[in-house]
């Protein structure tokens, strides 16, 4: 809805009450009651144990507890149930009361209950959290605040993100706060992490946000246009809660608001062209400025919580007094609206951003203007970084980093063109927040001009989206787990291989030359036994021929001479046979001796023959010998050759196969990664869906005590009334007290048990 039509609205709905006039029970609500609710609650009926004829039986509640929360008709259940923003809405049956008398209901809420237009007005409780007596700006000590068990189910899910209306970040933590429909959501800045779900109150939508100095709390201001303005402020570690004022004056949404650095101040301002200043510890408002003549689009109290800078859509720009709300500047020379108003850390310079174009930096002395830089067609958006730094966007869908001095240093395009809302830096002024008109925002390194940015998303899906989608994904990744360690298994094995290959190829190289050693040693003893043979062969020969050449040489065996029977010259007979037979004698010695000398040669002849026939038979079985052992030699220097050719192209490839192996191991790495973190962030989700349960139970648990507690307080309060009028209302009601007395502490503590039980549970699953 454009801010025109809200006008339209504002000027549509008439005053009921002027905001000076005291909205009183007895004037303006009891008739009311009267008329609508008294025929069920009333003395004798008193429906919900809730009488509405007195100002008493208003104030004294029901059985679920109070009815009215003074300052605050949000937290007040007769008002939820008569706007039918709560069930059981009230009238059950039929159509709820006009509008004109449940907004006359809100107004005497927030006035303070006032019975009659002499009575004083209640204030609303404290709030709970610790005052500061002065305002700092310095780092708080210990851990700086982030969400812890906080909600993360969206109270909607929009199709798409709405344009970025409101966006702040924490001054001391990485926690961003975005405005979204009917709620805030809190993300890591750097990771994107969505850290909680902040449901904004009355079914409205904010329209600003700040955190405060100390980062502990965080402000959002919004509403209904043209119906009702609302501010909350919640504690970030615990999201609940702790201040909640309904700008009923105005009957219209807050546009722009702020917290002071001691928590003690809160300032809105919207259609209704009033600047208010609440204290936050009695709601009550401290000042109403009434200086501006149109729509109060931007406001921000000073880092050190001194002034009060307040601009509007006619271009005027005013400094207060934070403690009184008298002007302190005026700084003129605007011609349209106030996009952004932007204070430096040490509270000395307030930068404004103008549909005029122009971004003009005022010093705080004499209110006099430093620079004016012209930019972006229409600046939208100003945010100080904590060393001075100033990030701007506007209309042209730029977003631009200035120095301290104003110089530029960059200048992107964050959202494809369109108008750049909000812009700011983070905690530590390294990284840059954009929002824009298409929804986007963007987490970017201020510094990393290539390094991409960190979505953040205006419309989360609800849990169980999520679940279901994580489940899937989950589903996927551990099918391509699968096929990693399939493909891993097949890398890892043809590396085997190839290290195999490559082993024995190195084996081989490493005994080659041993083997050759062996090699040409039995080859030069086999050389040496050839020669060895060849020459004994000579030798044999040489005595073979020898030894025919004698054979043939050798006289012929001589016959035996017949002893002579005749012719033999006389002799005494006894001499011629003596000499006959040594004749004979002689000659059968002869040839004895003949006989062997031709079978010694001839033995000789048959030896050596032998001789030469073994030792060629041994010297052809040595040249095979040699032969073999020859090859054998030239094989060991062929293989030796052929490894070191192919050792390189072998090492080459087992360091490719290992790579491979390596590749398809940090693939898998990386898919169980993906696995671990899915598993994490269902287990995350899992939690966060039984958070829901667990803090609403939580919740019902408190509210029975806080009942249980009030009874007995109420019960104190009644007992010396009871004492001097033992007749009555007041015993009434004590007897009433005592019955509840009586059930509610068992009930409070089975709903304790049950509590903690869902709490445990949310515990338990949380990831590891």
């Amino acid at each position: 809805m454009s801010r025109s039509l809200l006008a339209l609205l504002l000027l549509a709905f008439p005053a009921l009450v002027s905001a000076q006039e005291k909205i009183t029970w007895q004037d303006h609500i009891r008739p009311i009651f009267e008329n609508r609710c008294t025929n069920c609650h009333n003395p004798d009926k008193k429906k919900g144990d809730l009488d509405l004829s007195t100002f008493a039986g208003v104030m004294a509640g029901g059985s679920g507890g109070a009815s009215v929360e003074a300052g605050d008709s949000s937290a007040s259940t007769l008002w939820k149930v008569v706007s039918h923003t709560e069930e059981p809405v009230m009238p059950p049956k039929g159509d709820k009361i006009p509008q004109a008398e449940i907004d006359l209901i809100a107004k005497w809420i927030a006035g303070g209950l006032l019975d009659s237009p002499d009575s004083t007005a209640k204030v609303k409780k404290k709030a709970g959290f610790a005052m500061s007596a002065t305002a700092s700006t310095a780092k708080p000590e210990g851990p700086p605040p982030m969400p812890e068990h906080v909600l993360l189910e969206p109270v909607v899910t929009p199709a798409r993100a709405n344009a970025v209306v409101a966006l702040a970040h924490s001054p001391w933590a990485p926690l961003a706060a975005l405005a979204a429909p009917r709620q805030v959501l809190l993300y890591h800045s750097t990771t994107g992490e969505l850290l909680g779900v902040l449901p904004f109150p009355e079914g409205g939508t904010p329209e600003t946000l700040s955190f405060s100095r100390n980062g502990a709390l965080l402000l959002a201001g919004g509403g209904i246009p043209g119906k009702q303005g609302h501010v909350v402020v919640w504690d970030i570690k615990t999201a609940q809660p702790v201040i909640q004022l309904a700008m009923t004056e105005d009957f219209d949404t807050v546009l722009a608001a702020d917290i002071t650095a001691d928590l003690s101040k809160i300032a809105m301002g919207g259609p209704g062209r009033r600047v208010r200043i609440y204290d936050t510890r009695t709601s009550q408002v401290l000042a109403n400025i009434k200086k501006h003549t149109d729509w109060v689009t931007s406001l921000a109290f000073s880092p050190d919580g001194v002034l009060l800078a307040t601009g509007d859509r006619n271009g005027g720009i005013y400094v207060w007094e934070a403690a009184t709300g008298n002007e302190f500047l005026n700084l003129r020379g605007h011609e349209k609206m106030i996009g952004s108003l932007a204070w430096r850390a040490d509270s000395n310079l307030l930068a404004a951003g103008c549909e005029d174009g122009n971004m003009t930096w005022w010093e705080m002395i004499n209110g006099t203007q430093v620079k004016k830089i012209g930019s972006h067609g229409g600046v939208l958006a100003l945010g100080f970084a904590p060393d001075g730094r100033l990030v701007s966007g506007g209309r042209d869908g730029h977003a631009r980093i200035w120095d301290a001095n104003g110089a530029q240093q960059r200048d992107w395009v964050p959202s494809g063109g369109a108008a750049v809302l909000k812009t700011l830096f983070s905690d530590d002024g390294k990284r840059v927040l954009t929002g824009a008109w298409n929804g986007e925002v963007k987490s970017w390194d201020a510094a990393e001009k290539d390094a991409p940015p960190m979505p953040m998303e205006g419309n989360p899906p609800s849990i169980e989206t999520r679940l279901v989608t994580l489940n899937a994904a989950a589903e996927s990744q551990r099918a391509a787990a699968e096929q990693a360690a399939a493909a891993l298994a097949e890398k890892e094995n043809a590396a085997a291989a190839v290290d195999t290959e490559l082993a024995a190829g190195r084996a081989a190289m490493a005994t080659l030359p041993e083997r050759q050693k062996t090699a040409a040693t039995q080859l030069e003893m086999i050389q040496a036994n050839v020669v060895k043979l060849e020459g004994s062969i000579t030798g044999f020969k040489k005595n073979l021929e020898t030894a025919a050449a004698a054979m043939a040489a050798a006289p012929a065996v001589p016959a035996v001479p017949a002893p002579a029977a005749d012719g033999a010259p006389a002799a005494d007979g006894a001499a011629a046979a003596e000499v006959k037979a040594a004749l004979a004698q002689a000659a059968e010695a002869e040839a004895a001796a003949g006989s062997l000398a031709r079978t010694l040669l001839e033995a000789k002849i048959t030896a050596l023959t032998q001789a030469v026939a073994d030792g060629e038979k041994k010297l052809n079985e040595q040249r095979g010998a040699l032969a073999q052992a020859t090859q054998e030699a030239e094989k060991l220097k062929a293989e030796l050759a052929s490894l070191t050719l192919q050792m390189p192209e072998k090492e080459k490839a087992a360091a490719a196969m290992k790579q491979q192996a390596e590749a398809a191991k940090a693939a898998l790495d990386v898919t169980r990664a993906q696995i671990a973190a899915g598993l994490k962030a269902v287990a995350r989700w899992q939690a966060a869906r039984q958070l829901k349960p667990a803090l609403a139970l939580r919740a019902e648990s408190r509210a029975l005590n806080e009942k249980l507690e009030g009874f007995r307080e109420e019960l104190k309060g009644l007992e010396a009334t009871v004492t001097t009028a033992p007749a009555g209302p007041p015993a009434q009601r004590v007897a009433e007290i005592q019955q509840q007395l009586t059930t509610l502490p068992a009930e409070a503590e089975a709903k304790q048990k049950a509590a903690g039980a869902a709490w445990q549970e949310y515990l338990n699953l949380l990831p590891k």
